[in-house]
C-alpha cells in the first residue's frame, strides 16, 4: 500500500497541495464559505490524526465571508491538539482576521505588506419577514457580535468597550498596526522568523 503522499498525481497542483500538507502547511485563502470550511476541516482532522504533536502553520489570505463557516473552522482549529502558528499574508479581513487569532499570541505573525480589517458582523442579504422573525434575526446578529467581541478581547487583551468601539465600523490596519492592537505578535520578513 502506498503512503498517503506517494499516490500518483494527475495535476501539478495536486502534487503541490499534497507536498504542502505533508509539510504541515494549511491554507485559508479566499472567501470563507461552507465549501472552504469543509475542505479546511478535513485537513485539520487529517493533520491532527497524523500527528497531534507537530506544529501546523496556517497561512491566511482571506477577505472573510460566512460567519457560520468561519466559526466551524475556528472550533476545529481550537479542538485540534497540534501546535498552531498563523501567518497572514495579503489580507485578513472580517472572519479572516478572526481565524488569524487561532494560534497563541506568540505564534501569530504577518508579512510586512499584510492588511487587516476588523468589524462587527453584518447581514449579507436583505432582511424580510414578519416583525417577530426580524426580532429573532436582530437578536442572533447581536449574539454573534458578542461572540466576536469576546474572541478579539481574549486574543488581544483589550477590554470589551475598546473592542466594540474598534469594530463599530470597518477598521483597517497595517501589519504594524495589527501588532500594536494585539492581533499578531510580530511582522516577519522571512520564513525563518516563524
Amino acid at each position: 500500500m502506498n503512503k498517503p503522499f506517494e499516490q500518483p498525481f494527475h495535476r501539478l497542483d495536486d502534487a503541490i497541495d499534497a507536498a504542502l500538507l505533508e509539510n504541515r502547511r494549511l491554507f485559508i485563502c479566499g472567501s470563507v464559505d461552507m465549501e472552504m470550511a469543509g475542505d479546511v476541516i478535513r485537513k485539520i482532522w487529517y493533520l491532527d490524526h497524523i500527528s497531534s504533536k507537530d506544529e501546523v502553520v496556517i497561512i491566511i489570505n482571506s477577505q472573510g465571508g460566512a460567519v457560520d463557516a468561519g466559526f466551524a473552522i475556528w472550533d476545529q482549529l481550537k479542538m485540534a491538539s497540534f501546535p498552531k502558528t498563523t501567518l497572514v499574508t495579503g489580507l485578513a479581513a472580517s472572519m479572516g482576521s478572526v481565524l488569524a487569532l487561532a494560534a497563541p499570541k506568540e505564534r501569530r505573525f504577518a508579512s510586512p505588506m499584510s492588511r487587516f480589517m476588523i468589524h462587527q458582523p453584518a447581514l449579507s442579504s436583505a432582511v424580510q419577514g414578519q416583525a417577530t422573525d426580524l426580532e429573532i434575526q436582530a437578536k442572533e446578529i447581536l449574539r454573534t457580535k458578542q461572540q466576536i467581541v469576546a474572541l478579539y478581547c481574549e486574543a488581544t487583551g483589550r477590554g470589551e468597550k475598546e473592542v466594540e468601539k474598534a469594530i463599530d465600523r470597518d477598521k483597517w490596519m497595517t501589519a504594524e498596526e495589527a501588532e500594536s492592537f494585539g492581533l499578531i505578535n510580530k511582522t516577519v520578513n522571512s520564513y525563518k522568523g516563524l
